[in-house]
């Protein structure tokens, strides 16, 4: 048993010593990297198109952007580098999906806030691999997508609850009105003149944030006409609450703005979304029918 102990305190001292001096190194400058050849010289900016590509997803997590957060990543791709056999097809094949099934199980609970049992996973697979004929592929697919509609009606009542919970907190921090349970707002210059319908032409400028005041680095359009079927409804409900003149905070969860697409820009759907709106004119809908005709 001491033999054991020693033998299990030295792999984990040996463990620790390889896992610590990888990303001490901090890498080296292309200036410093001597006699590349073409083939180093691929796999130099190869890494770096690759660390970009983690600092621009760090950019929507602060707690991935520190050098603990780097060192991190780095063993994780040195660990990945390793894990791979040389002439093992089916292994490597079964790594590669694995770490893809992994992080994909890890979004969904985050999303859906379920624990998902991965022995299932396992056992379903072995079974289909040992006994092809007993599976049917499409019947599998059909009760996959049957299961997660049933899946995704439970996630949207609750992020429906979660998002409403937080926006009448922040409303009433902030003291906005109320429009209704998914939308507030305040008026912080008065416009004039009949409120925004639909069909209205309407010169504005729009700007999105998150609840803390980062901007979301979204397009301001210039021009809109409101009740686009493109646009989502609840922006349509923001113009049409504003005058001519008028600039307002609204605030909604990103769910309702964007739907399944909030992902896309690291929101989670309850999460709060400020957006200010200044509209500048308003060509109203029959205007146009008004103007005289030209020769």
């Amino acid at each position: 048993m001491k033999h054991t102990h020693l033998i299990l305190t030295a792999v984990l001292l040996l463990a620790m010593a390889m896992g610590g001096c990888g990303p001490s190194e901090r890498g080296k400058s292309i200036s410093d990297m001597k006699e590349m050849s073409t083939q180093d010289s691929i796999m130099y900016f190869f890494g770096q198109m690759r660390a970009f590509e983690y600092l621009q997803h760090a950019n929507a997590d602060t707690a991935l952007r520190n050098s603990e957060a780097y060192d991190s990543y780095m063993q994780g791709i040195r660990d990945g580098y390793k894990i791979l056999r040389e002439s093992d097809e089916a292994y490597n094949l079964g790594v590669r999906a694995g770490l893809k099934m992994a992080v994909r199980a890890q979004n969904f609970e985050e999303e859906y806030n379920v624990k998902l049992n991965s022995k299932i996973l396992f056992q379903s697979m072995e079974y289909s691999l040992y006994h092809p004929d007993s599976v049917n592929e499409l019947n599998a697919q059909r009760d996959f997508y049957k299961a997660m509609r049933n899946m995704n009606t439970v996630r949207d009542r609750n992020n429906l609850k979660d998002a409403q919970k937080y926006l009448e907190e922040e409303a009433k921090e902030s003291k906005m009105t109320r429009i209704d349970s998914t939308l507030y707002y305040k008026v912080s210059i008065k416009g004039h003149g009949e409120r925004i319908k639909e069909g209205d032409r309407v010169f504005l400028s729009v700007n999105y944030t998150r609840s803390n005041g980062d901007d979301l680095g979204m397009p301001s359009p210039e021009e809109i006409t409101v009740g686009n079927p493109n646009t989502a409804p609840v922006l349509t409900r923001m113009y049409e609450s504003m005058r001519e003149g008028e600039t307002a905070t609204f605030i909604t969860s990103a769910y309702e703005l964007f739907g399944d697409r909030c992902s896309l820009l690291y929101l989670k759907p309850a999460d709060i979304v400020r957006i200010s709106i200044s509209v500048s004119d308003v060509v109203a809908a029959n205007e146009s029918a008004l103007q005289p005709e030209t020769l």
